[in-house]
Order: C-alpha cells, then structure tokens, then sequence
C-alpha cells in the first residue's frame, strides 16, 4: 500500500523505503482503508492483517491502496492516531467544564466510556490490538498518544489552580486508566468500566489535594 505531492504542499511524513503517504484531506479511499485495517486488526490481530487483505477489504485496488498507504504500519498508526485524537478530545471537552477537578473528571471518565463503547471496533483496536503489536512505527506512536494525555490531563488540572503536580502522579493515572479500559472492553462491560474510572478517580484524588476552581 506515493501519491504525487500536490503543489505548494509541505512536504510530508516520509514511509519506510522513502515513499509518502497520500496528502489529500479527508480522502474517501484513505478512510475506507483505515476502516478496513481496524476491523481486520480487531477480527484477526494486526500481525495477521495484510496489505492485500486490507484494500481487499475496503474494496480497492491493491496498486491504488498503495498509493494512499505505501506500507501497512503506515494505515495502521494513521488509524490509530485518528482514533486516539478522537477520544482524546472527548474527554478533553468534557474537562473543559464547568466544576472542581473530580467533577471533572469524572464528567470525562463518562464522556470516554460512551465514546467507547460508541465505537467498539475502534477503541479495541487503539486500547488492546496496538498494544499487543511491537511494529516500530505503531510503537512510537502509542507512547506518542499516551505522552498527550498525560500533557492534556496535566494543563486541564492546573487550569483550575497553580498547584505543581508530579507528572509522575498524572502518568499513573493515565496509565491505570488504560489498564481498566482494556480490561473491561475485553469483557464487553461499558458500566463496569465506568465504575472502575470512577473508583481510580477517587483514590487519585484521596492522594491528592484539588486545585481550587
């Protein structure tokens, strides 16, 4: 799975074997590709998906896909990355409210829960399936995403106060968080999560003083 750099681009993110990935906002090829790579990561694992499997997949050509995506850990770490940022923002909305920290967030723990169990096929690929994969490109960017929550979490916290936090308090919570996530998408068990969120927050807070809003 390079498209021609359309005039006056920057220039793009180059791929292994120094091919680049297409550059055409909201692509409709791009996107059927990212779908499919997902649904085939979720249903066989990603060390099974295949370049062929996935265009066959979307329904496209295998020459053409590659046009898009010149490699697989290319459409992969773009689907995971687009997934990522999406439930990132969900819970980053939800902590722009109105109220103490906790209140926060615990608005945003049930923001993320319905967001995920919104997108099933999607937040067990970017929660469970990426993580069980050591592609070198899909690992950078998992340790990419879980460095923007804990950036994320930490600006949305000392927006409410001055109060200087330990990042590595705000990495736990961010990584026990995942931890829950996987657990319970596993299971199936939206409601259960959301109890558990709800639980970590408690104890996160327990030893931690919130900032004044």
């Amino acid at each position: 799975m390079g498209a021609e750099r359309p005039p006056g681009r920057r220039a793009q993110v180059r791929a292994t074997k120094g091919r680049s990935p297409c550059a055409v906002p909201g692509c409709a090829s791009c996107r059927s590709l990212r779908a499919a790579a997902v649904a085939l990561a979720v249903r066989r694992g990603i060390q099974d998906v295949t370049n062929e499997g996935v265009a066959d997949h979307a329904g496209i050509r295998t020459e053409l896909a590659s046009r898009h995506y010149p490699t697989l850990d290319l459409c992969l770490t773009a689907a995971f990355e687009e997934g990522t940022t999406h439930f990132r923002e969900v819970a980053n909305r939800a902590l722009d409210r109105e109220g103490t920290w906790q209140e926060r967030l615990y608005a945003a723990a049930a923001a993320t829960v319905e967001a995920l169990d919104a997108q099933p096929e999607l937040a067990r690929f970017c929660v469970i399936e990426v993580w069980r994969c050591n592609l070198p490109m899909l690992r950078a960017s998992r340790i990419a995403a879980r460095r923007r929550y804990v950036d994320m979490m930490t600006a949305q916290r000392r927006a409410g106060g001055d109060e200087d936090v330990p990042e590595v308090r705000m990495e736990l919570l961010v990584g026990a968080g995942h931890h829950l996530a996987g657990e319970e998408i596993e299971r199936g068990d939206a409601d259960s999560l959301h109890e558990r969120l709800d639980g970590l927050i408690e104890v996160f807070e327990r030893g931690m003083p919130s900032p004044t809003t």
